[in-house]
């Protein structure tokens, strides 16, 4: 049977009230965890959460949705999304129905023309062919005005 040890403490001024961290360990019990050819044992226990640095491409839909579940849930990571469009949204940048777009950009022309705004969605003709609620996240739910939502 083994006996239980004191610590012996070489420096009394470092005092812990809690578990001491494992790379202290081996000094503050005066544990020797180096052999004699010099190898010295990690003193650093598994499963410990390390630092990563994690790429994302893509940032549509998935891309925002892994972000926010990165911030949320994954613990010491650092997150960089890349895209090859300007801004983020996707196909939801990509594709833009050509008549808003056009709207959008010559919209003053139209309306001294036609005397009337253009720019209003009920007039563009374009709407959502899938319900709108399909098009949410779970983490920011939102009650939509229209079952197919409108440009």
């Amino acid at each position: 049977m083994g006996s239980i040890q004191q610590p012996s403490i070489s420096n009394p001024a470092i005092i812990y009230d809690f578990d001491p961290p494992s790379k202290d360990r081996a000094a503050l019990y005066g544990w020797d965890n180096t052999s004699p050819s010099g190898y010295s044992i990690d003193e650093t226990p598994s499963g410990l959460k390390r630092p990563l640095r994690v790429i994302a491409v893509g940032a549509g839909a998935a891309g925002i949705n892994f972000a926010k579940f990165a911030q949320d849930r994954l613990e010491n990571i650092e997150l960089t999304i890349y895209d090859k469009n300007y801004e983020v949204g996707g196909t939801w940048v990509e594709n833009v129905y050509p008549l808003v777009a056009y709207l959008s950009t010559h919209q003053s022309f139209l309306t001294a023309i036609l005397d009337k705004d253009l720019a209003d969605s009920s007039q563009s003709g374009c709407a959502c062919d899938i319900p709108s609620v399909t098009y949410q996240y779970t983490w920011e739910p939102k009650v939509w005005s229209k079952y197919y939502s409108e440009v």
